[in-house]
Parts: C-alpha cells; structure tokens; sequence
C-alpha cells in the first residue's frame, strides 16, 4: 500500500476515538478545535467548519456526568477529570476551563487554515447513513475543508465500519487528496476497538511508534512489558540526578 505520509494527522472527531488513537502512536500529536469535540449531525458539522466561534455558542448544557454540550452546533466536549460529578448542573469553573482551551484550540485551528505550507491529514470517524448519504456527504465534506484550508497538501480519510458494508463503491470515492478507509468496529464503553485496523490506517498517513501504541491501548502489552518500563523509567532518573 501507497504511504501518504503527513507532518501531523489532526481528528475532525466525529467523537474522540481519532484522537485517542492518534496520541497513543504518536507522541507529539497536538489538539485542534474537533480533536476533543463530538459533533453528530453531518449539516451541523459542515456549517461549523467555516464558523469555529459558532462551537461555544448556544445553550450550555450537562450531558451524562463528564460532557457538556452548546446547542448551537450540538458541540459535546469532555469535562477536566476534576470537573466531572453526577449531578446535572454545570459546573462554573470547569466550563471556564473548557471555553478558555477550546477558544485556544479554535484560534489554532483558524491559523491552520491559513498555512500555505500545512502538511497534514484530517481523520474522521464517520459512521455510515447508507451509501448515498455517505458519498454526498464525503464530497460536501472535501470540498468545504479544501475550500478553507489553502494548502494544497491536506488530505482527508475518513474511516467506517466495515461490517454491512459493500466497500467496492466506497472505495470509488477516492481522489488524490480524499481516502476512504475501513476498520472493523468503533469503540465502545467497554470496547477498545479495532487496535490493528486504526494502526494501519495510522502508519500510512503519518509518523508514529507502533510499539508505543500497542503498549498504550493493550492491557497485556502493558502487563508483560510494566518492568522494562519501570526499568527505562528509573534509568532516565538516575541519569538526570
């Protein structure tokens, strides 16, 4: 397979698992305005692509225990772990929190589309609609982004569920600068996902370890190699003393 290596792979969510999965291959991956965002219906999303400021407008609202939504877009966002509780009031300082960094990672987002020379790879996570719906929205989707954005280098993979889906006309979809790829399931709750299919999709796309994300989302990974981590741990200590 081709590799289409970018500087930095950035997650237009659409909920946080891109992101989880980008920062566990690669160390240096940075935040942008979607990166911890979930933004469900596609119209919405799109419309917000050219109005950043529009993520934190709205009726504020607390959904489950640790997420807090703006209705304009229906942005959801996790909560600081400190901020989060049962209870269905927003919490003051945590919400400061949250708008202070997001506003932040808006600007940062805006200043990117401005970069003639920025080098990456938007990734989404979209979950299917059936093929029409789908293939209007990957084209409304290309076009917007590469209509913001005035690098000619950014590239767009979306992924999908594989299971159900005929990737034959899916596939077809694909142009130099949009790419369409496929694990076997998103993650759940208590569900880690397609470790193997998402590392794939990010060794072609960008830079990373492979070593550093199999030991950060596998608990036996993490279990058989804990003391030569420990070790390397303590070693880097003692040499800084």
């Amino acid at each position: 397979m081709a590799k289409h290596y970018r500087k930095e792979l950035i997650s237009l969510g659409e909920n946080c698992e891109p992101d989880f999965k980008i920062r566990k291959f690669d160390r240096n991956a940075k935040s942008y305005a979607y990166s911890w965002a979930a933004i469900h219906d596609r119209g919405l999303f799109l419309a917000s692509l050219s109005d950043l400021d529009g993520l934190l407008e709205g009726e504020v609202t607390k959904e489950k225990s640790a997420i807090v939504e703006f209705s304009h877009y229906q942005a959801a966002f996790h909560l600081r772990p400190q901020y989060i509780d049962e209870t269905d009031v927003v919490p003051e300082e945590g919400l400061k929190e949250l708008m202070a960094r997001e506003k932040h990672l808006i600007e940062k987002t805006k200043r990117l589309y401005e970069d003639e020379g920025a080098d990456v790879c938007f990734l989404q996570a979209v979950k299917s609609l059936g093929f029409e719906e789908d293939a209007a929205y990957v084209s409304a989707l290309s076009k917007h982004l590469f209509s913001l954005c005035r690098s000619p280098k950014v590239l767009l993979v979306l992924v999908f569920e594989e299971k159900g889906l005929k990737i034959a006309p899916y596939k077809k979809m694909e142009t130099e600068r949009v790419k369409i790829r496929f694990v076997h399931r998103f993650a759940e709750p208590k569900d880690r996902g397609d470790l193997y299919g998402w590392l794939a999709i990010l060794k072609e796309f960008g830079a990373g370890s492979t070593l550093r994300y199999i030991y950060s989302d596998s608990p036996i990974c993490r279990f058989l190699f804990r003391p030569f981590v420990t070790l390397r741990h303590a070693l880097k200590k003692r040499r800084n003393l």
